[in-house]
């Protein structure tokens, strides 16, 4: 999720994604995942978040860029 958060930080504009709904996903990198492990409850806020703060058409974009093919 950190590398997704990256990209998504990294296009914040081509997405549209405002930076208040970044620091949401930040936030949830900071507090659920340690560096060098995952966490399956930072995971599962992670895309809690995408769903509730992203429209459908940001959350398309980022799965067709960023999708599981790409170790995302």
């Amino acid at each position: 999720m950190r590398t997704l958060l990256k990209n998504m930080q990294k296009k914040q504009n081509e997405l549209g994604i405002p930076l208040e709904k970044l620091l949401i996903f930040e936030d949830i990198i900071d507090k659920y995942f340690v560096p060098g492990r995952g966490s399956r409850e930072g995971d599962n806020k992670f895309m809690e978040a995408i769903y509730k703060h992203l429209t459908r058409e940001q959350r398309f974009q980022i799965w067709e860029r960023w999708g599981g093919c790409s170790g995302t």
